[in-house]
């Protein structure tokens, strides 16, 4: 997760904040034009928001997309035009009421975006990116910081450099409720921690091993949680050897993961145990977020041990036959009609019954400020609500 620091200028002479610092260890891009990685992801909306706001978007061919200009949106098309910003942009037209873009082939739909938020980039180094506003009331200033990983950040928090850190685990929670200097904020919208599969190289009987091998319980509780974090899934770890013993394994079998993340490191140690208790030659890799974005794109991987269950339609296109960002390779025109009708039970049937996720534990993730700070609503996926954060009036709480 990401951890927010905040300074005022001088809490004796000024009550304003000035500027929000944000840390992460999942790694920084240019938020400009969009790469749909890392933490930067996660700014896009304060920079250079989606074109839905002003736009329907249609898929002409391969590289060519329609913007067809809503009847709500009042600004000129030129200005619209020099704002569109894709990391395959080619070139942009004006025709009649819409834009035509053309872009490199496999270009993301979802990267679309105008350069016309409330902030823009100040400056940008792989360890540091700067926002600041342009217009609008509020922070003034956000910059985001890339360390090394989650125990850095911690360290960073005890030692007053930062004010914010979410992803407190339930040790660091048991600490900080004694602080009244520290609020302890709840993240919106908790997916699952799981197993996604590359499924070109990973069977549908091999995928339905690896979830019966997984002792769930026991992961929860190598990270000090209770038994009720743990997702339901059937286990039985002696027939999930048998079914190993008849299938073509792959060795090593490699399970990536994000380096930062020390809640998954631990939970990886169990795994490996239930796997290879199984037969299966676990191989688990720790790497940064675009080394793991291009090793899925190059189908060099079994697993990914990542979140899963997102709810939000615009991820069912994760298992789209033949989509650009459908890295597990899967391909079933059955799920492909599924998303088309927008039946989102269907959806999560063909995902559990053909094994493309597995979840694991849901814990949920807490965010702790400096409890001066109010404005602080914050969710996994989006970090827009930054450009809100304040100094907490007088009898303000949240």
């Amino acid at each position: 997760m990401i951890c927010v620091v905040a300074c005022a200028e001088s809490e004796r002479t000024s009550p304003e904040l000035e500027e929000v610092r944000v840390s992460t260890h999942r790694g920084l891009d240019p938020i400009v034009p969009p790469s749909g990685q890392s933490t930067s992801v996660a700014l896009q909306d304060l920079v250079c928001p989606s074109v839905e706001r002003e736009f329907d978007l249609r898929k002409i061919d391969a590289t060519t997309f329609e913007l067809k200009r809503k009847p709500a949106t009042s600004r000129p098309l030129d200005e619209l035009s020099r704002e569109l910003r894709h990391r395959d942009l080619v070139s942009v037209t004006v025709e009649n009421d819409s834009l035509r873009a053309t872009v490199k082939p496999n270009a993301i739909p979802e990267q679309f975006c105008l350069e016309d938020g409330d902030y823009r980039v100040a400056s940008y180094a792989p360890t540091q990116l700067l926002l600041e506003r342009t217009r609008g009331t509020g922070i003034r200033r956000i910059r985001t910081l890339a360390f090394r990983d989650s125990e850095e950040e911690w360290r960073r928090f005890l030692a007053r450099e930062v004010d914010v850190v979410p992803g407190a685990n339930k040790s660091q929670l048991r600490y900080l409720r004694a602080l009244p200097s520290v609020k302890l904020v709840p993240v919106a919208l908790n997916p699952a921690t799981g197993l996604t599969f590359n499924t070109a190289r990973v069977s549908l009987e091999l995928r339905r091993a690896v979830a019966l091998a997984i002792h769930r319980k026991a992961v929860v509780r190598s990270l000090g949680y209770d038994d009720s974090m743990a997702s339901p899934g059937q286990e039985d770890a002696d027939a999930a050897a048998r079914m190993v013993a008849d299938q073509t394994v792959p060795s090593p079998f490699r399970v990536l993961a994000v380096v930062g993340e020390a809640e998954m490191r631990r939970a990886a140690l169990v795994l490996e145990a239930n796997l290879q208790r199984a037969g299966i030659p676990f191989a688990f890799e720790l790497m940064d977020t675009d080394a793991i974005f291009d090793r899925m794109k190059k189908g060099e991987y079994e697993a990914l041990l990542f979140f899963v269950g997102f709810s939000k339609p615009s991820m069912w296109r994760l298992y789209r036959s033949g989509d650009p960002i459908n890295f597990s390779h899967y391909a079933n025109p059955e799920y492909d009609a599924a998303i088309d009708a927008g039946d989102a039970i269907r959806v999560r049937d063909i995902i559990a019954r053909d094994f493309l996720e597995v979840p694991i534990y849901r814990i949920p993730d807490v965010v702790a400020a400096d409890a001066r700070l109010c404005g602080i609503k914050p969710n996994l996926v989006d970090l827009s609500w930054l450009g809100d954060v304040h100094m907490c009036a007088p009898g303000e709480t949240e």
